[in-house]
């Protein structure tokens, strides 16, 4: 798969990428030092780099990862091998072996950022990959009274999902409303999960984490907006969900 899952997965990564070098109360995940996950850059000194923040599965974890003009990447035990490609609006996610996944590839933010999903049917998504140059990391204060809109991958680009991510008024608590879940984050949820950037998930606990990633394109602005999980690894990964708004 493709290295979100696990915050203990290291990897190394080049990309030729044509873009310009049920319910539940206030969330309350535990939180305690740990090691993020190691990342391997698979580059040489002549190769042109490009920085991108990775999130996904698996892991509340954005590591910086750097990708280089080759088109190749592999996870560190390499036994899989990645090429991901774009061309204009879309792209492309190859590996051998096959790794069902990261199936589905779509263009965000006019070839800033990248979405991985399984498939087009499934609402939530495996990993995204944002170019750091052009990326400002927000907070949950700018989206005060904001309501943010699910996407997933879909055949021809990001489709929606009818999820959205609702901040109240004051923008110190919010709701997530994800198909037959409703998740109400109290008052002070929303900064604490966004200040979570590391966990102690043994013993069947769990972690979660708000991400808000800003990037511009052209005079419009897009508001990405992740919902992360990392639960024991001895636990099924939750799935996790991607939120946008422009304005």
């Amino acid at each position: 798969m493709l290295s979100f899952r696990s915050a203990a997965f290291a990897f190394g990564i080049s990309i030729l990428c044509g873009c310009g070098g049920g319910g539940g109360g206030g969330a309350t995940p535990a939180s305690a030092p740990a090691g993020a996950p190691a990342i391997v850059a698979n580059t040489s000194s002549n190769e042109p780099v490009t920085g991108f923040v990775a999130a996904g599965e698996g892991s509340i974890a954005t590591p910086t990862i750097d990708l280089d003009a080759a088109g190749n990447f592999s996870s560190a035990s390499g036994q899989r091998a990645y090429q991901l490609q774009q061309g204009g609006s879309a792209c492309s996610l190859m590996s051998t072996p096959s790794d069902p996944a990261a199936a589905i590839c779509n263009v965000l933010a006019a070839g800033k950022a990248f979405l991985v999903c399984a498939n087009t049917l499934t609402p939530h998504f495996t990993g995204t990959l944002f170019r750091q140059s052009d990326t400002q990391v927000a907070t949950h204060w700018e989206l005060a009274g904001r309501t943010l809109t699910g996407i997933a991958c879909g055949a021809s680009g990001p489709r929606s999902t009818g999820y959205r991510f609702v901040f109240s008024a004051s923008g110190d608590s919010a709701i997530e409303y994800s198909g037959d879940s409703t998740w109400n984050y109290g008052a002070g949820a929303p900064d604490y999960m966004e200040r979570t950037t590391s966990c102690k998930v043994s013993g069947g606990g769990f972690c979660q984490r708000l991400v808000i990633f800003k990037l511009t394109d052209g005079a419009a602005t897009h508001y990405f907006l992740m919902v992360l999980w990392q639960v024991d690894p001895t636990l099924p990964a939750r799935p996790v969900n991607l939120y946008i708004l422009q304005t």
